[in-house]
């Protein structure tokens, strides 16, 4: 059976992501969609961390909390009370759009 790509955000499902061949989506409650920068936030301070901690991982430790940070920030600057769809391709290219 062949995917439907036409429409990512209308294939997306609430509550688990949803896998295709480009990578992966999922549509984000308010809720969900604070709870998620929540977690994003929190990875990227420990990714900081870590990169302060251990010099030999300095650079890999701030380009993931870079990543992590501004994924955060995307979805908090689209999530206006609706919720936000997420897609990831495999690439880790992102796209957050408020539903």
């Amino acid at each position: 059976m062949v995917p439907d790509i036409s429409t990512p955000a209308l294939n997306a499902v609430y509550g688990q992501w949803t896998y295709h061949w480009w990578g992966y989506d999922r549509k984000f409650t308010n809720t969900q969609a604070k709870e998620l920068a929540g977690q994003c936030e929190l990875i990227a301070i420990g990714a900081g961390a870590a990169s302060a901690i251990f010099p030999p991982i300095a650079a890999l430790g701030g380009l993931s909390a870079a990543y992590y940070a501004l994924l955060a920030n995307r979805i908090n600057a689209n999530n206006q009370g609706n919720g936000v769809y997420v897609a990831i391709t495999w690439a880790a290219v992102f796209n957050i759009e408020p539903l």
